[in-house]
């Protein structure tokens, strides 16, 4: 049987059935076709077959996905669902056009970008927001060298990917890395796959992915998913973490849940800013430039000796969920 055919028929079989194994086989098969050595471009696949896919491959194998990559893994994908250590969950709006520090450590800062979108999800029209920039500040302390790098969604073209997608400067030395590209900053690199970028830096990896807005209405065409992890064990970090995913790594193993949004209407308004998850509002996490490191929380300059871990550490647990907030009890 055809490729093609071979996908349509899981995808049937995934519609039909409702089959979680068929939805995994499916999604399998198409990670296989995107390998090097199968060029995925080359079948001819019908037109609406990435949208059968989002339709059909469920939220479950995310989260089977999740569990293989372990708690110490974090970060935000769609529009935009936070993961954070540990286990919590939120949602994050943003607004429109606005940088946001996502995580401060010492040496190192990640902010991104959140712009407005309309898109049909599950037969609901969603007024919501995907981010759209990363950008990665790295200070080689010692050595006084900068490595500035950014990933930008509108750099993405219609096969979701672009000869540009990441930029950035090494030292004040420019580099532009477009698919399986690399570049070496002393210490730290970024290394980029088809339409993702890896960075290894020393205490934290990153990556982050370009994915197409599936049902497009209105704003961004494509968006950006972004993970997140330590290096080291969270109490060997060079200073306790901060920023909207940053701080979840606070070294007590509890997950810690806030605000998310309610999908089950025609008409959805997201508006979830991660209440109840992070230290402060929202707006405590703004920052004015892309590269920027200083906020209200930041650990930039931080040691382990003049930080500590966010407030709620080792004083809350997760209890119960109500009217779309995971409410927290103060325990001893």
């Amino acid at each position: 049987m055809p490729p093609a055919a071979q996908m349509m028929n899981m995808i049937s079989t995934c519609n039909s059935r409702r089959n979680g194994t068929a939805r995994t086989a499916a999604l399998l098969f198409l990670l296989k076709l995107a390998s090097p050595a199968d060029a995925i471009w080359n079948f001819n696949f019908p037109d609406n077959i990435f949208d059968h896919i989002h339709e059909h491959i469920s939220e479950e194998i995310t989260e089977q996905i999740n569990d293989i990559t372990g708690n110490d893994k974090s970060g935000a994908r769609q529009d935009p669902h936070l993961t954070f250590a540990h286990g919590g969950k939120a949602d994050f709006r943003g607004c429109d056009g606005c940088l946001f520090n996502f995580l401060s450590a010492r040496d190192l800062s990640v902010n991104v970008k959140t712009q407005a979108a309309t898109f049909m999800l599950r037969g609901s029209e969603v007024h919501g927001s995907f981010l759209t920039e990363v950008h990665v500040a790295y200070w080689d302390r010692p050595k006084n060298v900068w490595m500035n790098t950014s990933y930008w969604a509108q750099e993405v073209g219609d096969q979701n990917w672009g000869w540009r997608m990441v930029n950035g400067t090494c030292d004040g030395r420019k580099y532009a890395l477009g698919p399986h590209g690399h570049d070496q900053c002393y210490g730290s690199s970024v290394s980029t796959g088809l339409a993702s970028a890896e960075f290894k830096l020393p205490e934290w990896e990153l990556r982050i992915e370009s994915r197409r807005v599936f049902g497009h209405i209105k704003g961004p065409e494509h968006r950006l998913d972004l993970a997140m992890k330590p290096t080291v064990r969270e109490t060997d970090l060079s200073a306790w973490p901060h920023g909207i995913i940053g701080q979840s790594y606070d070294g007590d193993d509890s997950p810690i849940s806030g605000k998310q949004d309610d999908y089950s209407t025609p008409i959805v308004h997201t508006e979830a800013m991660a209440e109840g998850a992070i230290e402060g509002t929202w707006a405590d996490y703004q920052v004015n430039s892309p590269f920027e490191t200083r906020f209200k929380y930041s650990r930039f300059d931080a040691t382990m000796a003049t930080s500590r871990p966010r407030a709620m550490a080792k004083a809350t647990v997760v209890s119960e969920k109500m009217a779309g907030y995971a409410t927290s009890s103060e325990v001893a």
